[in-house]
């Protein structure tokens, strides 16, 4: 007997939808389908669909037992969403997804704007390009053309300071 454990088959629900040249890091049973970290994608599936994240569309991942959250956001202009999944056998799935998103962050600073609030204000690698991304605690606020040119006036800051 060796070392390691030995790691279960991948279901063939799951090994149908990974793309080619995606490196397996960990997958795990959800309710009803299947969860995969790859080299470059989160991975679900389930009875109906499968959805294939890029790591570069991840802006934040929270594991607090059994669940586990992902935000996403697909487009700089589209609003971010969060996904969850509950995991009652984890394995190494949220070692693998935090690692991979942390990855695709290279920068994420609150600034407290005077009229907006607080703001996350994330700099993340989406394929070879740099995509910064605001969200506000208070999205009202920052809906108002008064909060917009203040964000952007802190995003210029940001950018500026950061040399990206």
């Amino acid at each position: 007997m060796g070392i390691w454990p030995k790691r279960e088959k991948l279901p063939n629900e799951l090994a149908r939808v990974i793309p080619r040249g995606h490196k397996v890091l960990a997958w795990a049973n959800v309710g009803g389908g299947f969860i995969a970290a790859t080299s470059e994608a989160l991975i679900n599936v389930d009875p109906h669909e499968a959805n294939v994240i890029p790591w570069g569309y991840t802006l934040q991942a929270r594991w607090e037992s059994p669940l586990l959250r992902v935000t996403v956001q697909t487009t700089p202009q589209s609003a971010p969403f969060e996904m969850s999944w509950l995991i009652n056998e984890p394995g190494l799935i949220p070692v693998a997804v935090r690692d991979r998103v942390t990855a695709a962050v290279v920068i994420d600073q609150f600034r407290e704007i005077e009229g907006v609030g607080r703001v996350l204000f994330i700099a993340r690698r989406v394929f070879e390009e740099i995509v910064w991304t605001a969200v506000p605690d208070n999205q009202d606020l920052a809906n108002t053309e008064a909060g917009q040119e203040a964000i952007n006036a802190e995003l210029n800051i940001l950018r500026a300071n950061f040399g990206i």
